[in-house]
């Protein structure tokens, strides 16, 4: 066998090749991904890749190895991988497939209980598939109504729950028995359904407060009453990213967060994605309590 391929590793997969010398590892690694880029920027430069990739060629090497990973085409992954809110996530119809086509499980299918109206409150579905090396069925969790409704996954801007219900139900039970049953197919990323359901369709909503307007909550995130001319004048409250920060950590409620959510977009740009990644993470933390 020829000495000088066994120095060689699949592109940009990290694969350590055993008895290669650490310089000879080295070397094999640089023209491993100096190939790799020159393929990025290939693709990048082609106008049949989705726009987060067109002329990034960060974005297409994650993307080729993402697909190296998980066995499938780099174009594909590219077709099916989607940024939600900066956040990487699977086309459902893709992770299906995917599952589908990995030949350890048979094809996935879905069971329903509650009548056949996917709108009814009774109404779940679970997705089975069998393990073709075991011989087992691997049966995943059900999804109701009830979680759709304690989640607030139909509340959310956007949300296809109330139009299309019967296959959000699947898609949702799909990624569930995924991360289940073969979490290495997504790889811990969520369905872009998913991502939606938990973070909605847009930026922080501007939710109505408690607290009567923008002022008034200005005033109590940074703890310094507005002087009335300030108030009546220019109609600007003025509280700091550190109040509205602090106001986020502090929230207890969903109801809350929205709340201390609705003047971040008032705050300079500089301080506004810092603390709608935070609003973010907090509506996870909270929704999961």
């Amino acid at each position: 066998m020829n000495a000088s391929a066994n120095t060689l590793a699949p592109a940009i997969s990290g694969a350590l090749v055993p008895k290669a010398a650490p310089q000879e590892m080295v070397t094999a690694r640089e023209s491993e991904f100096n190939l790799a880029q020159r393929t990025a920027k290939a693709m990048a430069s082609s106008s049949l890749v989705p726009q987060a990739y067109q002329g990034n060629v960060a974005n297409v090497l994650i993307a080729m190895e993402v697909a190296n990973r998980i066995g499938a085409s780099p174009f594909l992954v590219m077709q099916n991988l989607y940024i939600v809110h900066g956040r990487p996530s699977w086309s459902s119809q893709f992770l299906i497939a995917t599952v589908n086509a990995c030949k350890r499980f048979s094809p996935l299918r879905y069971e329903t209980a509650g009548g056949d109206d996917a709108s009814e409150k009774s109404f779940k579905c679970r997705a089975i598939a069998k393990d073709l090396q075991g011989g087992g069925e691997c049966v995943g969790p059900w999804i109701t109504w009830k979680m759709v409704d304690a989640e607030g996954w139909a509340k959310k801007s956007g949300s296809k729950w109330q139009s299309i219900p019967d296959l959000m139900f699947r898609y949702r039970a799909a990624g569930f028995w995924t991360r289940l049953f073969a979490p290495e197919l997504s790889m811990g990323i969520l369905t872009r359904e998913e991502v939606e359901d938990v973070w909605g369709g847009g930026a922080p909503p501007p939710a109505a407060t408690e607290h009567g307007n923008l002022q008034s909550l200005g005033a109590e995130l940074t703890g310094k009453p507005l002087p009335a001319d300030d108030a009546e004048d220019s109609g600007v409250p003025k509280f700091t990213a550190q109040g509205v920060h602090d106001a986020l950590v502090a929230a207890e409620s969903l109801d809350d967060l929205d709340d201390a959510a609705t003047v971040i977009g008032e705050l300079p740009e500089a301080d506004q994605q810092a603390l709608t990644e935070l609003w973010r993470t907090r509506r996870v933390e909270l929704t999961t309590d």
